[in-house]
């Protein structure tokens, strides 16, 4: 549950509407807008945007308690689609500044002279749970990245590290051509085909005696299809060990990665002297890109399906 007591009789300046007590709201980190979330999504940007180089602060028409009364299970909602739960803060912590800043509960340099409110900006789509990543990785401690796990190397175009993903994804696609050698081709082949002959069976047996025999059939097809391709056997249970084994690397790594990548961009972008202008240019730079995901998907089905029309053609 939101700390929404602050936001009471105010409006989202991008779709005029009175916040409501069920409304979902964020905050800009920079200046403290209240929107709702589908409206900073659809905005790209604070409603009051153009204000941030003035050193403006949104302030309250309704003047609310100071601190809510908040239950121990509640949630904060925070922009970028995180939450916090009360019992995390530190005690005495005011609850209310969260509303003002949601990066309070953040040091104020994330490193040598990059600021946490930058970092925030450029990673944009779930920067507290990668500030809370990074602050670990400083500290010398492993993080574990699902996204990367399951959808490597297509994650790291998503977050702009093209190189990484350029590299790992050759890297798959090697190792996924092993399945395309003869023996592999082979092995896959005799599986398929004794899957045909077990439906087969599936829907002619009708006694018991037919049943036993074919079980024992089946038996001997299934060694007779191993024995003979045991090289393809080989071979794919090569792939998928070295698949996992990738993909567990690449999960231990990939935080680490974008971290230095984060830092990196930030401070390249640091000596601009106009706030204003740093924030555009991080904001612009930083975030996440579908398009690179998406054309790699389809670079890499491209070359799968020429292979197996090769396939086809030559066996």
């Amino acid at each position: 549950m939101a700390n929404k007591f602050r936001f009471i009789n105010e409006k989202c300046l991008v779709c005029n509407e009175t916040f409501k007590n069920n409304d979902d709201i964020v905050v800009c980190p920079e200046c403290g807008t209240p929107h709702h979330r589908e409206c900073y999504k659809e905005n790209t940007a604070c409603a009051n945007h153009e204000k941030h180089g003035e050193n403006f602060r949104w302030e309250a028409t309704f003047v609310a308690p100071d601190e809510p009364v908040i239950n121990p299970d509640d949630e904060i909602k925070l922009p970028f689609g995180q939450t916090i739960n009360v019992n995390e803060l530190p005690e005495g912590f005011p609850i209310s500044s969260l509303a003002m800043n949601p990066l309070a509960l953040f040091p104020k340099e994330l490193d040598d002279g990059v600021e946490t409110e930058d970092v925030a900006v450029f990673v944009r789509h779930e920067a507290p749970r990668y500030i809370k990543k990074f602050q670990k990785i400083k500290e010398g401690k492993l993080t574990w990245n699902w996204g990367a796990f399951f959808f490597a190397p297509y994650w790291f175009f998503y977050r702009k590290l093209n190189k990484l993903g350029a590299i790992f994804l050759t890297i798959f696609i090697l190792l996924t051509s092993l399945s395309f050698l003869p023996p592999a081709v082979r092995f896959s082949t005799a599986v398929y085909e004794m899957e045909a002959q077990v439906e087969e069976l599936s829907q002619t047996i009708e006694t018991e005696d037919e049943y036993r025999s074919a079980v024992l059939q089946l038996s001997e097809t299934m060694q007779k299809t191993y024995s003979e391709n045991k090289t393809g056997v080989i071979i794919l249970m090569t792939q998928s060990i070295l698949n996992l084994a990738l993909s567990v690397f690449i999960s231990l790594n990939a935080d680490k990665w974008y971290y230095k990548h984060t830092i990196a961009k930030v401070k390249e972008l640091s000596d601009e002297p106009d706030k204003e202008k740093r924030i555009e240019k991080l904001f612009a730079t930083g975030g996440v890109a579908y398009g690179p995901a998406f054309l790699a998907v389809l670079l890499e089905k491209a070359i799968f399906y020429g292979l197996e029309m090769l396939i086809i053609r030559f066996m």
